[in-house]
Parts: structure tokens; C-alpha cells; sequence
């Protein structure tokens, strides 16, 4: 009996990635060139969307580029490059080749692979001209299935279930998307083949230690076997967690807008809710600050909230970050906070980029007030340096030591040690985010500037921005 399964048109592909394109385009900034670059591994899928974008660049009206990220960990990594670099330059579609260097650590040279591809794509992307820019990368139905596969075997929740979604966003409104996300792999073949296409294939990708690998040979296809819709299906599961994963986001930004203020978060405002929407704002919270704990280390944070008082000094370290707690309400922090070593300020360049030279995590920023330092004394110049046990102020005519000044100012004890202290003249003039000495100070109608703290780490949480502790 003739199989009755129905062949993959090639010719269909290019007309829904252009509708695909079609509906997206329009989020990107309007009135300026628009700029797609395509993650380019060289192969088979990358290079049916190699294909496909590279004919609709006239007819959609946008530039396109190819980026390679040259890992280093197969002994063919140079050929494929070069490789690539020949199939772009024959479509007249530019190509950077950008090396990286994988680092293996707790979570195996395949998330570290990711890591460095990911961060190189951001990189990239930060260089291009027009604000109306975005990167694409060829993962197909396929891939999403092993993907949520991978996240179910795993416990992971319904973030983990959506999958990976056809478009995110970087920091800085730049976008990453997927819009073969729904096509199957036979298709891309049919593709390839009726146009003649040629493509590399990664040994690496047969290794079975590799847990991708390990469902994409040995789990998805005896499934497949007994139920032939199993892609589709695990694709529909992933639509359906996203939708409900964005309900659950929306849900808990109404809830945080109470309990919320400044970069703290106060768990006690929300606990006359019901314990699984508490859950679902502190799981939110977090995730907004780039903090995504497994279930083990939320747990440990959910039951030390129940006995989260006024002199708790909660400290849980999850990856790069540290949840904190101050006066009640938490606080993410980079999970090592320093005071580097003296440098004077210059007016000729970012705060933030001195402060990070010198090996420091907090920089001073500034605002324009009254009893701020006077801008006749900071013309004199300004040295930061880090605290010393004798540091006084004259505040309001009394000496006040450092350590009160911070706790009426709210500051937790983890900045304080990293709070820049300004010296004018040699002469303690003010600690910023905390206090101005008398001295140093601008008399009344004269124009003053308050020296704030800002980030001058990376991160979302300590970007360069006015921390404020009320």
C-alpha cells in the first residue's frame, strides 16, 4: 500500500518565512534601514535559511548578513568557516567570522558552547548601525521538541515547557528570532534539495554523551515510531506553556506593583494572597533580575521568607547573583561586590567606565540639588577611595560616623563596604549615595550636585542607574 503521507513542498517555504518576516518586521524601529543578520553554523538548516533569506531581501526591503561563531572544538572548525565565507560571498550576503573561546564548566561544554555563541550574537548585533536590527538563528520544529522534551525529563515549569519562543529581545531592543520554528526538518531537506544545496554536518552532532544528541537518536525517534505526531504535538505543548507562562507574567506584574519599590522587593505586602500566587511573584521578581534558581534553591528562599524580619541578613547565592535581604524586603546583587582602588574622576569620561577600571562595583552618580557638593569645590577635582573605620562627616553641624550615616540612610551592610568615598583636596568632601560633609557643601541659592551610587558592573541589576534604599 502506497504511503499516504503527504510530501513536503519546497516551494511553500519561502512564502511562509516571508509572511513570517512580514509580521515581525513591523516591531522593529520604524524609519531606519533594517538590518537582519543570520546566525550562519553552515549547516543543512542554517543554510536552507541562508537560501531563502538571501531571495527575499529585495522584495521585503532589508539588508541581511551572516555571522559565524567559530567554537574552535572540531578539527574541521577552519574548513567550515571558510566554507561559509564562500557560500555567503556567492550570495553576496557579507560574513564575519568571530572566534570564541568555550569554557567548560559545571553545566558541560554544551551550555558553555551556548553561553559564548549567545553572548557572541549580542556583541554583534550591539555593532551594527541601524537601531532596526535583528539576529536569526535556523531552529526548527525538531529542534523545539527536543527542547521541551528536554525540559519536561528535567521537572523544569511551564517556562521551561514553552520551549524556545519564535522571538525574544536583547537588552538594548535588539531582537533574536526563529522563523523556521515551525517547519520540520524534512522540509529544510526537500529545500536544500531541490535547490542543490550543500551544508556541513558537525560529527559532534552523533556523539551520544551529549544529552541533545541523546533524544534527538535514541528517545524522539522510538516515540515517532508509535506516534507519529509526536513533534507536532510536543510544539503544540509548548504554545499552549508559553501562552499560559505570559498569563502567570501578567498576573504577577499586577501583584508586584505592590510590593515592589526601588530595586527591593517587601514579600510581606502580598501575604494575604494565596501561597501560589506569592510563589509565582517571587519566581517573577527574580527572573526580572536575571536570576533563574532550580526548585531545590527556591525552596530554600520561599521558607526563609516565613521568618524574614527587620534584622534577617539573608544571603542565597544562585549563579553570578546573590539574593539579599535588608529592613524586610530582598534585593539582587551581583554575587561579588568590590572596592577597587583609588582614581580621580574626570569630567571627559563616564563615571561608570572610571569606576570600573579601578576595579570597582559602585560608582558615583550625579544629580542636580540643593546640599549637594558645590561646583565650585568639584572643580577643584574629586579622588575616589574606599572606606576607612575613622571616616566622619560634619553633617548639619554634628560628626556622624560612616556606619550610622549609612543605616539612617537606609544603605544595607553589603554596599557599605563598597560605597566610593570622595576626597577633595584630600579631604573627605562626601560618600555617595549617603551624605555631603557642611564643608563641601552648596550654600543656599548656590547650584549643587548630589553624588548618587550607580552600577559599574554588567547585569541588569547594577547597570549604570541610581540605586535607591528609601
Amino acid at each position: 500500500m502506497a504511503s499516504t503521507r503527504k510530501k513536503p513542498s519546497p516551494e511553500a517555504l519561502a512564502g511562509r518565512v516571508a509572511a513570517w518576516l512580514q509580521h515581525r518586521l513591523p516591531e522593529l524601529p520604524q524609519g531606519h534601514p533594517i538590518q537582519l543578520c543570520l546566525g550562519l553554523s553552515g549547516g543543512l538548516d542554517s543554510m536552507v535559511l541562508l537560501d531563502v533569506l538571501a531571495g527575499l531581501r529585495e522584495p521585503l526591503g532589508f539588508s541581511l548578513s551572516a555571522l559565524h561563531v567559530h567554537h574552535g572544538l572540531q578539527a574541521a572548525a577552519d574548513d567550515w568557516a571558510a566554507f561559509v565565507e564562500r557560500e555567503c560571498a556567492a550570495r553576496a550576503v557579507p560574513c564575519t567570522v568571530q572566534r570564541v573561546q568555550v569554557a567548560a564548566a559545571g553545566n558541560g561544554i554544551e551550555a558553555a558552547a551556548r553561553t559564548a555563541r549567545h553572548a557572541a550574537f549580542a556583541g554583534h548585533l550591539a555593532s551594527l548601525d541601524s537601531p532596526a536590527r535583528a539576529m536569526l538563528v535556523a531552529h526548527h520544529r525538531g529542534d523545539q521538541a527536543e527542547t521541551v522534551l528536554h525540559h519536561l525529563l528535567r521537572g523544569n515549569g511551564l517556562a521551561g515547557l514553552a520551549g524556545m519562543p519564535p522571538a525574544r529581545q536583547f537588552a538594548g531592543g535588539a531582537r533574536l528570532w526563529r522563523p523556521l520554528l515551525d517547519e520540520t526538518r524534512d522540509t529544510l531537506q526537500a529545500w536544500a534539495a531541490s535547490r542543490g544545496l550543500a551544508w556541513v554536518d558537525d560529527p559532534s552532532n552523533a556523539e551520544l554523551q551529549y544529552t541533545r544528541n541523546r533524544l534527538r537518536h535514541a528517545v524522539l525517534p522510538p516515540l515517532v515510531t508509535h506516534f507519529p505526531h509526536t513533534e507536532a504535538a510536543l510544539a503544540r505543548v509548548a504554545r499552549h506553556a508559553a501562552e499560559a507562562s505570559e498569563l502567570l507574567a501578567d498576573l504577577a506584574a499586577l501583584d508586584l506593583h505592590r510590593a515592589v519599590s526601588g530595586d527591593g522587593y517587601a514579600p510581606a505586602t502580598l501575604r494575604f494572597l494565596p501561597e501560589r500566587r506569592q510563589r509565582n511573584a517571587l519566581r517573577h521578581w527574580l527572573g526580572q533580575h536575571g536570576v533563574q534558581p532550580d526548585a531545590a534553591v527556591f525552596d530554600n528562599l520561599w521558607v526563609s521568607l516565613a521568618s524574614l524580619n527587620e534584622e534577617s541578613a539573608l544571603t542565597i547565592k544562585v549563579g553570578e547573583y546573590c539574593v539579599r535581604a535588608y529592613r524586610q524586603r530582598l534585593f539582587v546583587t551581583p554575587a561579588h561586590l568590590h572596592s577597587g582602588k583609588p582614581y580621580p574622576l574626570h569630567g571627559d569620561q563616564p563615571a561608570d567606565a572610571l569606576a570600573r577600571a579601578a576595579g570597582w562595583s559602585l560608582a558615583p552618580c550625579w544629580r542636580q540639588q540643593e546640599r549637594g557638593l558645590a561646583l565650585r569645590h568639584l572643580q577643584q577635582g574629586l579622588t575616589v577611595r574606599a572606606r576607612r573605620d575613622d571616616d566622619v562627616l560634619l553633617v548639619r553641624g554634628l560628626h556622624r560616623q560612616f556606619k550610622k550615616l549609612c543605616q539612617e540612610a537606609g544603605i544595607p551592610p553589603w554596599l557599605r563596604a563598597v560605597l566610593p568615598v570622595l576626597e577633595i583636596g584630600g579631604e573627605l568632601a562626601a560618600i555617595a549615595g549617603v551624605a555631603v560633609d557642611d564643608r563641601f557643601a552648596a550654600a543656599a541659592g548656590e547650584e549643587g550636585w548630589w553624588p548618587g551610587i550607580c552600577g559599574a558592573v554588567d547585569g541588569d541589576q547594577f547597570s549604570p542607574r541610581n540605586i535607591e534604599f528609601p
